[in-house]
């Protein structure tokens, strides 16, 4: 499914990469058959909408669109989520493109496995690069949930975002609607909710997915994140709430925890990486969703100064860390000892 709003740059790219051909070069009719790409124009002002719409009447066996007024992104996804037909789904932003469908298609006509997890490829417009992201693990194999490594999944917080998975439909189908709407970060929810819900989930060794990083007034630019903080805070909240929901009151999966502290964590790293005044005011927001009495928290360095010390010395501690961790001759001093 595919979102569209102002992407009359992007449109044209990402929808041709949902077009599959033979090795002749010709469509593959079979294919495009069993393919549907949900296009959902979020009230978009310019003309991306009519761009997209092209492909409704191109290729009728596989694009359809739905015209909605703006709620954005996570609106939009609710309603490709709602609307979807298929064994298995994809949620594709408008400013980004696939690769491999063709073999990714392939994979799911033979399995039943409840999440595909991929390699993608972040390309950076600045410096026009690409750099291979790597799911690592036992690849074309069936896992069972419960074997994930905590530790292992800690450090690849996007295992299953949007960037990474294909998932089952009847697997969050029944979650809708499953995203905040009408704010920014609301892939957030991903980050938890599919290993909440799956019983097993396979690695391929391939890209599907390339994640354009760098675009004016993306979500994740330094700029947008700082002028939005709030609305990240929002959605690390409702990713907490809606996966102890999700997880009907029982503990939560270590490795999942894991995953729902360090977002916390990243969110007290930013308040120390913008202004004193930024600072204060997420100091303000972010104890609202903190989980309580959580041990893993609790032995947190970061997470006791920031509650306990002054916030005019954290916020100094904070950035004088920064200072230092960026000078050389202190990290080798550090890795001495």
């Amino acid at each position: 499914m595919v979102p569209v709003y102002k992407v009359e740059q992007y449109i044209n790219k990402c929808l041709d990469s949902c077009i599959i051909y033979r090795a002749d070069g010709s469509l593959d009719e079979e294919k495009m058959g069993q393919l549907e790409v949900i296009i959902v124009n979020d009230g978009t002002p310019d003309r991306s909408a009519e761009m997209s719409r092209e492909y409704t009447v191109r290729y009728p066996q596989t694009f359809r669109q739905i015209d909605q007024e703006n709620r954005g992104h996570g609106g939009a996804w609710n309603t490709g989520l709602k609307e979807a037909t298929g064994k298995y789904l994809r949620f594709l932003d408008s400013d980004d493109w696939l690769t491999n469908l063709d073999k990714l298609m392939s994979l799911l006509a033979t399995t039943n496995v409840d999440l595909i997890c991929n390699h993608r490829y972040d390309y950076f417009v600045e410096t026009q690069s690409k750099e291979l992201k790597e799911n690592f693990g036992k690849y074309n194999e069936i896992i069972d949930v419960q074997k994930i490594e905590p530790y292992s999944f800690a450090d690849h917080i996007g295992m299953v975002n949007f960037w990474t998975t294909t998932y089952k439909t009847s697997l969050l189908q029944p979650l809708y609607p499953l995203f905040k709407e009408h704010i920014r970060y609301d892939d957030s929810i991903l980050f938890t909710i599919p290993i909440i819900k799956a019983s097993n989930y396979m690695l391929i060794d391939y890209p599907v997915y390339n994640y354009l990083l760098g675009r004016n007034g993306q979500s994740v630019d330094n700029y947008q994140i700082r002028l939005h903080i709030d609305e990240r805070v929002i959605a690390y909240k409702y990713l907490y709430e809606r996966t102890i929901k999700e997880n009907k009151g029982t503990d939560l999966p270590y490795a999942v925890n894991h995953a729902i502290i360090g977002q916390l964590l990243l969110l007290m790293d930013l308040c120390s990486r913008y202004t004193y005044k930024d600072c204060k005011r997420l100091r303000l927001i972010i104890p609202s969703y903190v989980p309580h009495n959580n041990e893993e928290l609790n032995k947190s360095k970061v997470y006791n100064r920031y509650l306990k010390l002054p916030l005019p010395l954290f916020y100094f501690i904070q950035k004088l860390r920064i200072v230092l961790g960026s000078n050389e001759l202190y990290r080798k001093l550090r890795n001495l000892n």
